[in-house]
């Protein structure tokens, strides 16, 4: 996936929807442009939000162990495109 696949990704599964003249609406909010989640994290922050307890765990002690030790503080140390891609595979989106 491309970083502009991630972002499309990650917005739709957090309830983003782009409207006919090309913005994108989540919640009556309308916007130009998607939250920069590859940079941005608070907006990974407001992504993780949306997991349930279930894929929070899966996403967690799975997905981000791939970058970061899941022990006690180094979760925190995780990058935004690292949680970016552990959040796409938490959901099952992230195609290589």
């Amino acid at each position: 996936m491309n970083t502009e696949q991630q972002r499309i990704a990650i917005a739709e599964a957090c309830g983003w929807k782009q409207i006919p003249d090309g913005r994108w609406k989540l919640d009556g909010k309308v916007e130009l442009f998607l939250p920069n989640y590859l940079n941005d994290l608070n907006a990974m922050h407001d992504a993780e939000e949306t997991l349930d307890y279930n894929q929070m765990n899966r996403y967690q002690n799975i997905e981000l162990s791939r970058f970061v030790h899941t022990g006690t503080t180094w979760i925190c140390s995780a990058t935004a495109a690292q949680r970016a891609e552990a959040f796409l595979r938490t959901l099952n989106l992230w195609t290589p």
